[in-house]
Formats: structure tokens, sequence, C-alpha cells
């Protein structure tokens, strides 16, 4: 009972959240220790999780984009490698089990956000 009163919460949050949808709420709690983090722990901010980032104008591609994208709806990516370690420890810690891509971000990536 209590496991589905956890899923039922979940899926409420899910709702009306993107972050929540894409990661749950090990990934909200992982967003909130972003935010607290100390200037300069990493080289650009994190971006992700990259589902929360996407949005579709026509409902009948959502098969074709989650083929085509995986399972990296609840990924993030960060400019260095240095910041992969980084961000695998900070998520360690949140219990949020996902992957980080490196990808270089000069001029940045037109997403409008950064922290989630």
């Amino acid at each position: 009972l209590e496991n589905l009163e956890h899923d039922k919460h979940d899926l409420e949050a899910a709702r009306t959240n993107a972050t929540a949808r894409f990661g749950g709420q090990p990934a909200i709690a992982l967003l909130r220790a972003l935010r607290g983090a100390p200037p300069g722990m990493f080289d650009r901010p994190p971006v992700g999780p990259i589902g929360a980032l996407l949005g579709l104008t026509d409902t009948r591609w959502s098969t074709a984009v989650e083929a085509a994208v995986g399972r990296t709806f609840d990924a993030f990516m960060v400019h260095t490698r240095r910041d992969v370690g980084t961000l695998r420890q900070m998520a360690r810690a949140a219990n949020y089990r996902m992957q980080v891509r490196a990808c270089r971000m000069s001029g940045g990536l037109g997403l409008g956000r950064g922290w989630g």
C-alpha cells in the first residue's frame, strides 16, 4: 500500500512538473542540490533532464521521438569531463541514476535555462 501511495504521488507530480516526469523525486532532489551548489563547482551549469526541455507540438510524433531518443530523456549534459564526475557524485547522493554526457557548450544551447 505504501508503494502505491508513492507511485500515486509521483504520477500527480509528473502531471504538472516536467522534471518529475523525467526522473521523479530523485531528479527534483538533484536539481535542488544543483541550485545550492557553490559558484565554480561546474565549468558551465548542467542542462537537464533532457526530456524536461523538449516539447512536442504534435503528439502523433511522440512514439517516433521516444524511439529515436531512447532512454536519454532523464540524461543531463555538462560542459567537461570534470563536470561529468561532479554531477555523477551529486546524482548518487540524490539516489538518481541517469546518463551524463559531456558536450562542449560554447555560445549556449538556446535552451533558455541551465538549472532546470
